[in-house]
């Protein structure tokens, strides 16, 4: 009797699957290190999604899904905490985002919900701010715009209003705009002009890789 329960104990235990607690989906980014992301699609593409079993000081890759997106599907992303360059996917389902981390699966509350939220109000806000300057604005006000080189190849565009004083574009995160390569930089502004920074944030979007395979 002895010997069979030492055997047993020497059994391999066996494998039972991640645990729900660990499981998460996420996509690998380089493009930005941001806490929060988004892209606008303008043409069908696919994303590469990874199953992953997710804890604090590790990430271990389960499976790779094939997520379709479509022309005109805009999708948030929100950084892990705890693993630079994954990024958990958030989408509006109609009355709350929801996001693909561990926590958010098990139908718990995520702190990446509030941060997308947060980063959607306040590109909102930014663009209605920008919108009310324009509408206020008489019909002899004089703009004029420059592009500053704010860092190593990085432009930042600029305008003022009547020979005010300078003032940085905002981006959605209400940081001010710093686009790479000077003749990208131009065409954006090139936009803004003729059309409006909505118009010109899209299409920057679409000269960027939107997400690193």
């Amino acid at each position: 009797m002895a010997n069979n329960r030492k055997s047993l104990k020497n059994v391999a235990r066996p494998y039972l699957g991640v645990s729900s607690a660990h499981k998460g989906y996420i996509v690998k980014i380089s493009w930005t290190s941001a806490p929060v992301a988004k892209i606008t699609a303008h043409k069908d593409f696919t994303l590469d999604v990874i199953e992953c079993e997710i804890k604090k000081d590790s990430i271990k890759e389960i499976k790779h899904i094939s997520y379709d997106v479509h022309a005109g599907d805009v999708i948030y992303f929100a950084q892990s905490d705890d693993h630079a360059g994954a990024y958990y996917i958030a989408r509006w389902n109609g009355h709350r985002f929801c996001c693909t981390c561990p926590s958010n699966i098990c139908r718990q509350a995520c702190h990446h919900q509030e941060d997308v939220a947060a980063y959607a109000l306040q590109s909102s806000n930014n663009r209605k701010h920008m919108e009310e300057e324009a509408v206020s604005a008489s019909s002899d006000t004089r703009m004029e715009y420059l592009i500053d080189q704010v860092g190593a190849g990085v432009f930042g565009p600029a305008y003022r209003v009547n020979g005010g004083d300078w003032r940085p574009f905002l981006d959605a995160s209400g940081n001010p705009v710093e686009i790479e390569g000077v003749s990208h930089a131009e065409m954006w502004l090139s936009i803004v002009e003729k059309s409006s920074q909505v118009e010109a944030d899209l299409w920057l979007e679409t000269q960027r890789t939107p997400v690193a395979a």
